[in-house]
């Protein structure tokens, strides 16, 4: 696994850990910090990052309490439809509204715990923002996370022993050939 604050530079690859510390980046800059990670395989083949961001504040008492979920936290989806857990940092905002690229706006909505989204096509890495606004107007920041859609299944060929017709061992070559 690897690990990036912008999702252009890597750390090295390191043995998977489903649990690792993180130092978040250094200026101490209070807001929202995103951590990317990606798994590599043997053969050095990178997946697409995934990412995750929290709010870095100076402390308890200044940190948001809003938590979004997509998919029940899962990493991955093969459905672009997934359900969308919303904790609502602050009770005086009652309305909120859903972007898919953080530029581009649903129509403010009442305010919901849970909400079907319907991701973009095409698979990879999809991102999704949710900001809140209170009754005067007041918008709060706004949040995110992301899951990747996967909708295509994985392809492969075996052949064993080069393709002979039989053997007289037990003992057999397989060769594996992935395909896209």
């Amino acid at each position: 696994m690897q690990f990036s604050d912008n999702g252009t530079t890597w750390t090295a690859p390191e043995p998977f850990a489903p649990i690792r510390p993180y130092n978040l980046p250094s200026p101490n800059v209070y807001g929202a910090r995103k951590v990317f990670a990606r798994f590599v395989d043997s053969a050095g083949k990178a997946s697409a990052p995934v990412t995750d961001t929290i709010t870095y504040a100076a402390s308890a008492a200044a940190s948001s309490s809003m938590y979004m979920e997509l998919k029940n936290g899962d990493a991955y989806t093969t459905t672009t439809t997934v359900p969308l857990i919303i904790a609502n940092p602050d009770a005086s905002n009652t309305f909120m509204r859903i972007s898919m690229n953080g530029t581009t706006w649903t129509l403010w909505e009442t305010a919901k715990a849970s909400k079907s989204v319907v991701l973009p096509a095409g698979d990879g890495v999809k991102t999704v923002y949710v900001q809140f606004k209170t009754a005067g107007g007041a918008l709060s920041a706004v949040y995110s996370d992301s899951i990747i859609l996967d909708t295509i299944a994985p392809k492969g060929t075996i052949q064993i022993n080069g393709g002979a017709y039989s053997t007289n061992t037990r003992t057999v070559t397989a060769t594996l050939t992935p395909r896209t």
